[in-house]
């Protein structure tokens, strides 16, 4: 008689590799020729909308699916844009396109994307970078265990 394998599940501990495709083949991150992510499902280091999409699964071969950043990362909100003044970017204007980095209320690093310069003012998305597009989500699981046994 064989073992049950263990499956996704809320504090399960996971070794998987991870490769986020946008949907003109562009690799925004990939795991495959790296380390695997080790982590437990809850901990942070996947978005919920990501840890969504693997509970209930084993490990097993590797599997490939197509996304909505929506779901992964977050809704894309026009509220989030803004328009700033190029006063705002001591370093000098940051070309359309480029990663800018701000320091939010508490201290924490937020990353934004210049989307247009206009004369002395840009206007800066501050949506997560992947929201809004779709995405080719390859992933493969290598082992589950738990979650921990409660005490």
């Amino acid at each position: 008689m064989s073992a049950q394998p263990h499956v996704i599940q809320p504090g399960s501990r996971i070794w998987m590799h991870l490769a986020i495709h946008l949907s003109d083949g562009t690799e925004a991150l990939s795991t495959f020729a790296e380390e695997p992510l080790a982590f437990t499902l809850g901990d942070g280091t996947l978005t919920p909308g990501t840890e969504a999409l693997l509970l209930g699964q084993a490990a097993g071969a590797p599997q490939e699916r197509l996304v909505s950043g929506n779901d992964l990362f977050e809704a894309w909100e026009e509220a989030k844009l803004h328009w700033l003044a190029a006063e705002d970017f001591p370093g000098g204007v940051p070309a359309v396109g480029s990663l800018v980095a701000f320091a939010g209320p508490e201290g924490e690093e937020i990353a934004a994307i210049v989307k247009e310069v206009q004369g002395h003012r840009l206007l800066v998305d501050f949506n997560h970078p992947l929201s809004g597009r779709l995405l080719r989500l390859r992933y493969q699981i290598l082992e589950v265990t738990g979650p921990a046994p409660e005490r």
